[in-house]
């Protein structure tokens, strides 16, 4: 699952909100020798590289459950509120 991110939040900030409350993933490239790097996928989708570095991946499995989702839909949000509210140039905007 690809999530997009706008208003200048990076991935890596996000995901660093989110490994306190438990919850994993990536940020750029799956690959871990290019982590900071653009997806390859997404590059080739054409999506532009600076919303592509905004970009979350979420891998759901077999061992995944409903309580999992449920922890990253609560989470998501609010660390994307956290981030909003300390960046001098975002807009105190809430995510539904």
């Amino acid at each position: 699952m690809q999530v997009s991110v706008l208003n200048l939040l990076k991935g890596e900030s996000i995901f660093l909100h989110l490994s306190f409350a438990g919850v994993t993933g990536t940020s750029g490239s799956t690959c871990l020798s290019e982590a900071l790097k653009v997806s390859h996928v997404l590059k080739a989708n054409g999506i532009d590289p600076f919303l592509a570095h905004r970009s979350l991946t979420f891998t759901l499995g077999i061992d995944n459950t409903r309580e999992d989702v449920d922890l990253l839909l609560k989470e998501l949000p609010k660390a994307v509120d956290e981030l909003r509210a300390l960046s001098p140039f975002s807009r105190s905007t809430r995510v539904a």
